[in-house]
């Protein structure tokens, strides 16, 4: 029988650009298995109490559908230039008015960082920050559109990891999470 173990590992480390941790000689392999009885206490609590629940996107119509809930990652798809971002933004400015949320967001596609926070300040305002439009938001109306977004949104700017040699790997963007 022909060994197929390197050339998984140069497969796997081409895919994930990681080296596969070979698992120390020995390994117990009883620590990575969890059974229904170390979970038993909590799924009974949960039959008893009920599930914890999603929260509202405060859009009680999409709410049917989705909810909110933290430590869970959403994907969003669909076709290019057809409003993901604007409505994914909408809704965390929602959440951010109405339940207080933060945001840290990797989104290089939103060109620069002006441009994303204005982007921001136009959603929680609802009228443009470009004079040329009609609809122009007011000066304080914009104070206070920057304000707001201070208090809750964060750009992992893109310029940035590249001036400081770093990737936007997902290890990368996860750890600059969990420091922020």
């Amino acid at each position: 029988m022909k060994d197929y173990t390197s050339q998984l590992e140069e497969f796997d480390t081409a895919i994930t650009g990681n080296k596969v941790k070979k698992l120390p000689k020995n390994f117990d392999y009883s620590k990575v298995i969890r059974q229904v009885d170390d979970v038993a206490p909590e799924m009974k609590r949960q039959f008893v109490h009920g599930k914890k629940r999603g929260e509202t996107t405060h859009i009680s119509e999409l709410d049917e559908h989705m909810k909110w809930k933290k430590g869970f990652l959403y994907g969003i798809s669909g076709w290019p230039q057809h409003g993901k971002s604007e409505f994914t933004l909408f809704l965390a400015v929602l959440k951010a008015k109405f339940s207080g949320w933060k945001w840290l967001i990797y989104s290089p596609e939103s060109g620069s960082a002006d441009e994303f926070y204005d982007q921001l300040a136009h959603t929680f305002i609802g009228r443009s920050t470009d004079p040329f439009y009609t609809n122009q938001m007011t000066m304080q109306e914009y104070d206070s559109a920057l304000e707001f977004i201070k208090k809750h949104f964060f750009l992992i700017d893109d310029d940035l990891l590249e001036e400081n040699n770093l990737d936007a790997s997902p290890e990368t963007l996860r750890n600059i999470a969990e420091y922020y």
